[in-house]
């Protein structure tokens, strides 16, 4: 179980844009509740399995603190390994990586690549419609259903924007050509982004050939961690 006293969280307007306020405390998670959060973790994630005891020490504290949201029912967990948020977890919603540890472990989970266009739209919080994905300078994985947590790439940088479920299979957003094709959760310096993150804490695992082939199949030049330049 766990032993609460919370951190409250209050984040203002959609999901994770405006400004989270710290009030409250913390609690401690017991080890029989990490192993299952953790199972949790691995079916979601399955490219993850091999890499979650480097990044999710079973050995090292782990804190998970509970978040209200504004304007919404229901509460977000924040999942915190020593100090750093690493997952967090949406009322009625998937758990997700924090977008930094996306940034480290790029293999998490497949992506999806928006054109030039549609860059400042998603940054600014908006879901990713289907024309920003079909266009010349988009890409689509055909394996993706609808439901499917995707990362969110733009055109011409190597890390994700983004992290969002489909909201449609590959092949209809292919065929319908309109409405919204990915539904916006995370994204470059909304709230989540800048909340309790120390920079560098978390071991990247990936190595430089596989780094490198990654880089190449994008083909994508290098992308600041702070903010993608648009």
């Amino acid at each position: 179980g766990i032993n609460a006293e919370y951190m409250g969280i209050i984040l203002r307007d959609k999901m994770f844009k405006g400004v989270i306020e710290d009030i409250g405390g913390k609690a401690q998670i017991k080890t029989s509740s990490i192993k299952t959060l953790r199972k949790k973790i691995e079916d979601s994630y399955p490219n993850l399995y091999g890499h979650l005891d480097t990044i999710w020490p079973l050995k090292k504290e782990t804190i998970v603190t509970q978040a209200k949201v504004k304007l919404a029912t229901g509460a977000h967990c924040f999942y915190f390994v020593n100090e750093e948020l690493l997952f967090v977890e949406p009322k009625n919603g998937p758990i997700i990586p924090h977008l930094k540890l996306l940034h480290k472990y790029p293999f998490i989970m497949p992506f999806m690549q928006c054109d030039k266009g549609a860059i400042k739209h998603v940054i600014g919080g908006s879901d990713v419609m289907c024309p920003g994905l079909i266009s010349p300078g988009g890409l689509i994985d055909d394996t993706v259903k609808k439901g499917q947590v995707v990362a969110i790439m733009a055109e011409g940088h190597t890390h994700a924007m983004g992290i969002g479920v489909a909201a449609l299979d590959a092949s209809e957003i292919k065929s319908i050509k309109k409405g919204i094709a990915i539904e916006l959760i995370h994204h470059l310096d909304d709230a989540l982004w800048n909340f309790l993150f120390t920079p560098g804490a978390i071991p990247p695992v990936v190595e430089k050939d596989e780094e490198q082939s990654i880089q190449q199949s994008r083909n994508h030049p290098s992308l600041k961690l702070s903010l993608i330049q648009i």
